[in-house]
């Protein structure tokens, strides 16, 4: 949560003025982890959740959270499968090198050709 209101907040202050609550938090609509009680509120902190990088890997706090939902997807995933989860990707190098700058993230190397591999549901694997 972001702007530090809560659905129970908003419902304690309907409540109070003797109204109905009909406000309802705003999640993110990259990530939907974070949440906002206004537009203006999202647009106030917009800095902070999508540019800013949170320290992790130079990840902003967005991305640090879509990747959240994407291990959970994945564990969702292997979960349901009898056996232990191994994979390698197909292609295979003559030797190690390091990834270019350009290629510096795992999901975009080798998501799609995992997400191909293993039937993924629709959006897994993008960046």
């Amino acid at each position: 949560m972001e702007c530090g209101r809560s659905n129970r907040l908003m419902r304690m202050e309907a409540k109070a003025k003797g109204s109905p609550s009909t406000k309802t938090l705003l999640p993110s609509s990259d990530c939907g982890m974070a949440f906002y009680c206004s537009v203006e509120h999202e647009r106030a902190i917009a800095f902070q959740h999508w540019e800013n990088e949170d320290g992790h890997d130079g990840s902003t706090q967005c991305e640090i959270n879509q990747e959240i939902r994407s291990d959970i997807r994945f564990a969702s995933i292997s979960a349901a499968k009898p056996d232990p989860f191994t994979w390698a990707p197909q292609r295979v190098e003559p030797s190690w090198s390091p990834l270019s700058e350009m290629y510096i993230s795992w999901l975009f190397e080798y998501g799609m050709e995992f997400v191909q591999e293993y039937q993924c549901p629709h959006g897994a694997g993008e960046n």
